[in-house]
């Protein structure tokens, strides 16, 4: 049991996370005038990117490893639910 509400905390950590960072980006998406087509939209570029060394008006959010930290966590709960359900009761 302690292990499953280990990894239920961490599930929701990773999820909260996620959807800050994700929330973040949203807000500021109206007012990014211009962003580099490297990337597959303009949400992706604002959490990926960083800011541009040129100063021009394409610079990102550089919320990337906040992003994917908050990824791993979900993932790394999910994955200790999944072998918590699976596992078998020795009594």
């Amino acid at each position: 049991m302690k292990r499953v509400l280990i990894a239920i905390t961490l599930s929701v950590m990773g999820i909260m996370e996620t959807i800050g960072v994700m929330l973040c980006a949203a807000i500021c998406l109206s007012d990014a005038p211009a962003w580099n087509s490297e990337y597959p939209s303009k949400l992706f570029f604002l959490i990926f990117a960083g800011q541009s060394p040129a100063g021009d008006a394409a610079s990102g959010l550089s919320l990337g490893l906040f992003f994917v930290f908050g990824v791993v966590l979900t993932l790394s709960g999910l994955v200790l639910m999944g072998i918590e359900y699976f596992r078998e009761e020795s009594k």
